[in-house]
């Protein structure tokens, strides 16, 4: 073990200061591979998905799949030579690596990083808002204002995002504006989260109610409900808010990892609608009807699919029945045939 004589005459907040930058770039590229390896799954599921109604969505789904993953590449390199900038190539920066990075971020590979960042948010707060609209337009009234709300909370996350890179390049201190963008982006999710969730539960509670709990379940399981929402991107801003408000070095930490997390959560979302498990347009039609045929089968009339069945079943019932009487037949032909041949031999 090193002698702590080794130690830089750095004071101890400082130091963690610095642990924490670091950190943070360990877990960023470690999420950052997990993005990755989930963005090659997506794509390869979207692209094996083919759906000749569904080829124009299917093109923008792997266009924005393609699109995120050059983004975030970009702000993750950039990223990656920032750090490296501050901790080797100015490393005798006054006050050390923490004060470079918190003091140069005017630097253009950070403003180039903080832009793509800010994009790639944008491009993941719309893709929220899409799925928003998909499962609450409905036609009602309540659920329709459950779609323009969170739109307007996202031209308010592009406003308050274009703050932040107006003030970040003219050389303004980032905090605030920082905190007021990630403010904007948490409102927007959680309301958005909201309103996905409660949508799925009311859809459940509807079919349940009809159909029995087996018809409920497959959109409204934890997983299903935590990956539709976006919930685990959510719940992870709220954490890293709340350490950026109170001053907590853990905040340098988890801030590299907010645009990986993100995305994962994006990616899951995407995934979910390849593989055909996520809420469309259609979805809500075939509950719809299993609900109405449930309650016609409940009244006595008999549903158009169980007509045809029982039709193919009578069908195949008739063919069987003449094919026994033909076979019989033969064999009472052939009887009468072999009595006549011996009276003649007789």
């Amino acid at each position: 073990m090193a002698s702590s004589s080794y130690s830089p005459d750095e004071p101890h907040a400082t130091i963690v200061q610095e642990e924490a930058w670091l950190q943070g770039t360990f877990l960023s590229i470690f999420f950052f591979g997990i993005q990755t390896t989930l963005c090659a799954f997506t794509f390869f599921a979207v692209l094996k998905s083919r759906t000749p109604t569904h080829n124009r969505m299917r093109m923008a789904l792997l266009t924005y799949v393609a699109v995120l993953f050059a983004v975030t590449t970009a702000s993750q390199g950039l990223l990656l030579d920032w750090i490296q900038m501050s901790f080797i190539t100015q490393r005798n920066y006054p006050g050390g690596p923490s004060a470079f990075l918190s003091n140069e971020y005017a630097i253009p590979v950070n403003l180039a990083s903080d832009i793509l960042v800010v994009c790639a948010n944008w491009m993941m707060e719309s893709l929220l808002v899409w799925r928003c609209y998909v499962l609450c337009s409905t036609g009602e009234r309540m659920w329709s204002l459950a779609v323009i709300l969170p739109l307007c909370l996202l031209i308010g996350v592009f406003a308050t995002g274009s703050l932040f890179i107006h003030f970040n390049l003219h050389g303004a201190p980032p905090t605030t504006y920082a905190l007021a963008y990630g403010v904007s982006s948490l409102v927007l999710n959680i309301t958005a989260t909201g309103f996905i969730a409660g949508r799925l539960f009311v859809y459940r509670h509807h079919v349940v109610s009809q159909l029995g709990r087996g018809y409920g379940q497959h959109y409204v399981t934890i997983a299903a409900v935590m990956i539709e929402s976006a919930a685990l991107y959510t719940g992870f801003l709220v954490v890293v808010i709340v350490a950026y408000a109170v001053g907590s070095p853990a905040a340098n930490t988890l801030q590299q990892v907010i645009e990986p997390v993100q995305a994962i959560s994006s990616l899951l979302i995407i995934l979910r609608v390849a593989n055909g498990e996520g809420w469309n347009t259609s979805t809500e039609t075939g509950l719809v009807s299993a609900v109405v045929s449930s309650r016609n089968t409940r009244a006595g009339a008999v549903p158009e699919q169980s007509v045809n069945v029982i039709q193919l079943e009578m069908e195949v019932v008739s063919t069987q029945r003449d094919e026994e009487t033909s076979v019989s037949r033969k064999e009472d032909y052939n009887g009468r045939i072999g009595s006549i041949s011996m009276d003649a031999v007789v």
